[in-house]
């Protein structure tokens, strides 16, 4: 799944974020109600693949790397 943002929303979201947290909540708000699919939902977040392992208990079906494998096969 490709969550897919506007080029209107994206803008949207940085100038809320400049402002406050209330202005910023309020954009989410507008934009969940105008985009819903540009939101995760619980089934979404469950398919989700990982390279590296997450560190804590995070919705997903599968990783590819655990986080010290991860770190002695990447690239310098």
């Amino acid at each position: 799944m490709y969550i897919h943002l506007t080029s209107l929303q994206r803008t949207q979201l940085v100038l809320a974020a400049k402002q406050d947290l209330e202005s910023l909540d309020k954009t989410i708000s507008d934009i969940r109600r105008d985009n819903p699919k540009a939101f995760q939902t619980r089934q979404s977040l469950a398919e989700r693949v990982f390279y590296i392992k997450p560190a804590q208990a995070i919705p997903c079906s599968s990783w590819h790397a655990e986080p010290q494998a991860a770190e002695e096969t990447a690239p310098m």
